[in-house]
């Protein structure tokens, strides 16, 4: 049965079985959502700390799409409303490990270290389903809506700083949205020079990047 925020717009109740840090359901929520004024320079320490130890990390800018038209046909409540439920949504989705905040009024910035382009394009298509499934009813009419992100990946030597990775993501979510929303766009990594591989992993470099690939069922133990 799909979630819905009925009039009011009341939280949605989150399903299990469908990614994310398993907490779905529960009325806790398993991540902090970082504010303005903070997720920036934590975002810029995890971009040092992936340049350092030369893992990949992947910035996404996320946004409800026309969220300016629901805006004026609802007010300026039902924007604050539905940043709050999306908020509510990462925090219940995201792994323990990523950091999510507000970039601004109605933009996140959801921050995965160790995670390569592969792993967060199936991670963000995972959210953007979430929330495909809330609804809004208001009255007898019923109102989808969905998210557009923008995908940037630091890894390997492709940028040195922290604003360019960002700014790629940010034009990534244009892309998004101007091809119609309801859409993960990334932005492309340069093609390796020489044939080298843009991320080859060093013996003991510590964690690999999280690919987010569904996990085989466990099969009967072969005979001996």
């Amino acid at each position: 049965m799909r979630n819905q925020i009925r009039r009011g717009f009341q939280a949605p109740q989150l399903r299990s079985g469908q990614g994310g840090s398993g907490r779905e359901g529960q009325d806790v929520s398993g991540l902090a959502i970082v504010g303005r004024s903070q997720i920036r320079q934590i975002a810029k320490m995890e971009f040092s700390r992936a340049k350092r130890y030369g893992y990949p990390l992947t910035l996404a800018v996320c946004r409800i799409d026309r969220i300016d038209s629901l805006t004026d046909l609802y007010g300026q409540a039902s924007r604050r409303l539905l940043m709050d439920r999306l908020s509510e949504l990462f925090a219940h989705r995201a792994r323990t490990t990523d950091v999510v905040g507000r970039l601004s009024e109605d933009r996140l910035l959801w921050v995965m270290p160790h995670t390569d382009l592969l792993g967060s394009q199936v991670a963000a298509d995972r959210m953007r389903l979430a929330i495909e499934s809330m609804e809004i009813q208001s009255g007898s009419k019923q109102i989808p809506v969905t998210l557009s992100m923008g995908l940037s990946c630091f890894v390997g030597d492709n940028t040195l700083f922290f604003d360019s990775i960002l700014y790629q993501a940010e034009k990534a979510l244009e892309r998004a949205q101007a091809m119609g929303g309801n859409l993960c766009e990334e932005h492309p990594l340069p093609k390796p020079e020489g044939g080298r591989q843009p991320y080859l992993p060093e013996q003991n470099e510590g964690p690999p990047p999280v690919s987010f690939r569904e996990e085989p069922e466990d099969s009967e133990e072969e005979e001996r």
